[in-house]
């Protein structure tokens, strides 16, 4: 077995590991919660758009754009995290998560094709298709997230829009992700701010999920189209958010207060990616293939 297959194998172990012990904790009643949250707002900000009813009566619409890219083909990351999803068991009917997948050469399930761009629902049922193009469009095209967007508000319309971007980041040099099968192309800052926009929609939060896309930068374009973003000023490994944990929230109450479902999202991002260090053996922390960790490699060695 070559030391690549050998490296994969560790980290799909690891991620495996963290899965279990994120869910465990909350099963047992462990607060995976680190954090105080504080819910300043300087007097000089605009209003939320987004207002909850709360008491279980707002209906909620998450997106989730989701560009597999060699994070998926190699090391099957976006299937582990369309699992977390699928774990969160939603039967909220106030509730709908609709993913569209696109950009990988190889999906290591059975059921998204590396062929098409695809749009799919996640239940407690299962993983259900809604839609596909017939042939594959380039997902780091504005046009392509806008349209996204669209699609996503006509086909469930909600109270609680959240959007998150799931790939590879580059911050506010090369902005995000990369389609592999496309190459040196990304959708830089400005493209998001168009994509957004053009997309008509206003956001409860908007997430990266993703290296380096926590910058005022990307702040700037976000701010006119979400009252909240969740991103990461430093890197990610690969294994990226957990979604299990701060879904059921969503799915107990669709009405859970937003800086709660943040301080839910990032300390199991800490919980779930302390451990995955942890049970990577020492001397191979310095073999992991760049592809481990959400940003694209010339970022990663500048």
């Amino acid at each position: 077995m070559s030391s690549l297959k050998k490296i994969t194998r560790i980290v799909l172990a690891a991620a495996a590991m963290c899965a279990v012990f994120c869910q465990t904790a909350q099963a047992k009643g462990v607060d995976t919660n680190y954090t105080q949250v504080n819910g300043e707002v300087a007097k000089e900000a605009r209003k939320k758009y987004t207002k909850l009813k709360g008491k279980n009566k707002d209906s909620v619409t998450m997106m989730v754009y989701m560009l597999g890219t060699d994070l998926e083909s190699q090391s099957g990351m976006a299937t582990a995290d369309l699992n977390e999803m699928l774990y969160a068991g939603l039967n909220n009917r106030n509730v709908n998560v609709i993913v569209q997948t696109g950009g990988c050469k190889r999906w290591r399930n059975s059921v998204i094709s590396a062929g098409k761009t695809q749009r799919w629902s996640i239940s407690g049922k299962g993983i259900g298709l809604l839609e596909e193009e017939k042939t594959k469009v380039s997902m780091t095209d504005e046009d392509e997230l806008s349209d996204f967007i669209r699609y996503c508000a006509k086909k469930a319309p909600a109270d609680r829009y959240i959007l998150v971007f799931w790939d590879h980041g580059g911050g506010s040099v090369s902005g995000y992700g990369y389609d592999e099968t496309r190459p040196n192309d990304s959708m830089n800052i400005g493209e998001i701010a168009k994509g957004l926009k053009d997309g008509g929609v206003k956001f409860d939060f908007v997430g990266f999920d993703c290296c380096l896309m926590g910058t005022l930068e990307t702040a700037i374009a976000v701010e006119p189209y979400a009252d909240y973003m969740i991103a990461s000023e430093e890197t990610e490994p690969g294994t990226g958010w957990y979604y299990t944990n701060w879904l059921k929230l969503l799915n107990e109450n669709s009405s859970t207060n937003t800086l709660n479902l943040g301080r839910q999202i990032c300390d199991d991002f800490t919980a779930k990616n302390a451990m995955y260090a942890s049970s990577i053996p020492p001397r191979m922390r310095c073999m992991l293939p760049v592809r481990e960790r959400r940003c694209r490699w010339w970022t990663w060695r500048s």
